[in-house]
């Protein structure tokens, strides 16, 4: 699993580099998968992400056969009603 992690926390670093945007950048930070959280995955996944909301969904990811998925966003401002 953490393996898994490191390669889509990899693939989200290189998609943050072509917008020209970072992780200080990321506002709000999903995260799906159905495996325990373990404090080496929580490290693995969070140590470069700076300062920003995390969501940890204990369920499949929305996406069929993954076991670990992540979606970023960055706003100035949110809104939720």
């Amino acid at each position: 699993m953490l393996e898994k992690a490191r390669f889509v926390v990899a693939r989200m670093e290189t998609r943050l580099r072509v917008m020209g945007v970072n992780w200080p950048n990321v506002t709000a930070i999903n995260v799906y998968t159905a495996h325990e959280l373990t404090e080496k995955l929580m490290t693995e996944v969070l140590h470069n992400t700076g300062n920003n909301a995390v969501t940890w969904n204990y369920a499949r990811p929305p996406i069929k056969d993954l076991e670990f998925e992540m979606d970023l966003r960055g706003v100035k401002r949110e809104f939720v009603l």
